[in-house]
């Protein structure tokens, strides 16, 4: 048995410590490990080991989740003035993965109260300044008591490392509004509903109509970025109404879409059996 062995067994055998004490003698090991790893990521990643450093014995329980805590740190969110009455509770937020030309910030949120509607992140600097914002994809539509992870998509070059503190606000409505070749059909829109890549719109009718229906998706400068497919044929008598639904492309840019457009189209062709 070698020098080093044969140590090791002495000393495992004539430990005549209580296992309070064993248990206290390890815990300051693995304190003094972490403070150690903490001054050492402060000194060369300018300050991520604070995060480490902080909360040790919640946010540290060994090398391993230290580590991911250090490579997603958590980040402040408050609510904008807009939100105030929303109902809207931040459980908790921090920085997410890399994913193609984006980084995720992600939030977690409690709703009391239903919502409809869209969601955007302000991420400050100093001062408040703004350095950018992150809108989600899609309007939200939650029930009260609802919770729900979200993930904000900021630019891959955008440095996160410089903000300082993040506000969720209300994002831009989006509305929708008649082609000019419908404006004498007696059409009447309201209620706009965006559901993953359903649209769905409540339409009324003070004259008849008959014929096919498409909705345009378009952006700030009206530039059109997807369609729905044309219907089948509709008909529909003078005073009637009904919720009218128009499915998208998975690859429409939702969250670049500020206005919708209904157009008159040629009815799609019926389906042979």
């Amino acid at each position: 048995m070698g020098a080093c062995s044969l140590l090791a067994t002495l000393s495992v055998g004539c430990d005549r410590r209580t296992p309070e004490e064993k248990g206290k003698d390890y815990a300051e090991q693995k304190l003094g490990f972490v403070e150690g790893a903490a001054k050492v990521l402060e000194e060369k990643g300018k300050g991520l080991g604070k995060s480490v450093g902080k909360g040790v014995g919640e946010v540290v329980k060994g090398t391993g989740s230290g580590v991911k805590d250090v490579v997603h740190p958590p980040v402040k969110v408050e609510l904008g003035s807009e939100l105030g009455g929303s109902g809207i509770k931040v459980l908790q937020g921090h920085e997410g993965d890399a994913s193609g030309n984006t980084r995720g910030v992600v939030v977690y949120l409690d709703f009391s109260q239903g919502f409809e509607g869209r969601l955007r992140l302000h991420a400050l600097g100093e001062r408040n300044a703004e350095l950018g914002r992150a809108e989600l994809p899609e309007a939200l539509s939650l029930p009260a008591g609802s919770q729900k992870n979200l993930t904000f998509p900021f630019p891959s070059d955008m440095r996160l490392s410089q903000v300082q503190s993040y506000s969720l606000q209300r994002g831009a409505a989006t509305s929708v509004a008649l082609d000019p070749g419908l404006e004498q059909s007696g059409i009447a829109l309201s209620q706009l509903k965006e559901q993953g890549q359903e649209v769905s719109v409540y339409a009324i009718f003070a004259k008849p109509f008959s014929g096919g229906l498409q909705l345009r998706a378009k952006g700030d400068d009206g530039t059109e970025l997807g369609r729905s497919p044309a219907t089948a044929k509709l008909n529909y008598a003078v005073d009637s109404a009904s919720y009218l639904s128009f499915k998208f492309d998975a690859r429409t840019p939702f969250d670049k879409v500020t206005r919708y457009t209904l157009h008159s189209v040629a009815p799609a062709k019926p389906t042979p059996p």
